[in-house]
C-alpha cells in the first residue's frame, strides 16, 4: 500500500475505491450502472435522425414513382435527383456544427435548399408538396430567434398559397400545409435532440474532470493537515526532551 494511502486511512478510517483511483492517478471509472447509460450515445441520436430523414424521402420517392403519379422519363429522373439533393442538404443543415457556421454559409445553404425545394414544384406538382417541410426545419436550425420562426410560418404559408393558385382540391391543400409543418417540426426536433445529446456528453466529461480535481484538492488538504500534526508532535517531543537532558547534566 502506498504511504500516502496509509496516512489517508489513518486519518479518515476508510477510503473508497474511487478515492484511491483519484489519489494514485488511475483511470476513474463511472459510478453509473449500465442501465443508466444511453446505448450508442450521440451516434444513436444521429442514426435516428438519418433513419427518419430516409423514411420521409422514401415516402416521397414512392409518391413520385407510383400511380396516380404521371411522371416519366426525364421528369422522373429530375424528381429522383431533387430528392437526393434535398437529403444531402438536410444532412448538412442538421449537423451539430451547422449552427456555428458563419452567416454567409448558412444563407448559402438555405438558398440552395430553397431552390431545390421550390423549383421542382413547377414540373412535379402536388407530388412534391410535402418537401417544403425540410426547408422549414432547416430555417429553424440555422436562423436563430423569432426570425427563424417567422420564416417557418412563411414557408408553411407558401404551401397554402401555391395549391390555391393552381386550383388544387381542399384535401390536397390541407395535405401540403400539414405535411410541411409536421415535417419541419420533426426535422427541427430530432436535429436539436442530437445536438443536446452531444452537449450533455461534453458536460458530463467536464463534471467528471471537476470532481477528480476536487478530490485531489481535498486529499492535498488532508495530507497537509496530517503533516502539520506530525511536525507539531515532533517539535513537542524535542521541546519535552530538552528539560530532561538539562536535569541529567545538572
Amino acid at each position: 500500500m502506498p504511504p500516502l494511502l496509509s496516512l489517508r486511512r489513518a486519518e479518515s478510517g476508510s477510503s473508497t475505491e474511487h478515492e484511491e483511483q483519484v489519489i494514485t492517478g488511475a483511470p476513474v471509472t463511472s459510478s453509473a450502472s449500465p442501465a443508466d447509460e444511453v446505448p450508442g450515445d450521440t451516434r444513436l441520436s444521429r442514426a435516428i435522425l438519418v433513419a427518419v430523414l430516409c423514411g420521409f424521402l422514401v415516402v416521397e420517392a414512392i409518391n413520385v414513382t407510383t400511380p396516380p403519379s404521371r411522371l416519366r422519363g426525364a421528369t422522373l429522373a429530375a424528381a429522383w435527383a431533387s430528392i437526393v439533393l434535398v437529403f444531402a442538404l438536410q444532412l448538412r443543415n442538421s449537423s451539430p456544427n451547422a449552427r456555428r457556421w458563419p452567416a454567409w454559409r448558412r444563407v448559402l445553404h438555405l438558398l440552395a435548399q430553397a431552390l431545390v425545394t421550390y423549383l421542382p414544384l413547377l414540373f412535379l406538382g402536388r407530388e412534391w408538396g410535402g418537401m417544403a417541410g425540410f426547408l422549414a426545419g432547416s430555417v429553424l436550425l440555422l436562423v436563430p430567434g423569432w426570425v427563424g420562426w417567422t420564416l417557418f410560418i412563411a414557408i408553411a404559408g407558401s404551401m397554402l398559397v401555391w395549391p390555391l393558385a393552381t386550383g388544387m382540391s381542399p384535401e390536397i391543400i390541407a395535405y401540403t400545409a400539414v405535411a410541411t409543418i409536421d415535417t419541419g417540426l420533426v426535422v427541427f426536433g430530432l436535429s436539436r435532440l442530437s445536438l443536446v445529446v452531444k452537449h450533455l456528453h461534453a458536460t458530463r466529461g467536464e463534471l467528471a474532470q471537476l470532481a477528480i480535481g476536487n478530490e485531489r484538492m481535498r486529499f492535498a488538504r488532508d495530507l497537509h493537515h496530517i503533516k502539520g500534526r506530525a511536525d507539531q508532535a515532533a517539535v513537542g517531543e524535542q521541546l519535552g526532551a530538552r528539560p530532561c537532558r538539562a536535569r541529567r547534566r545538572s
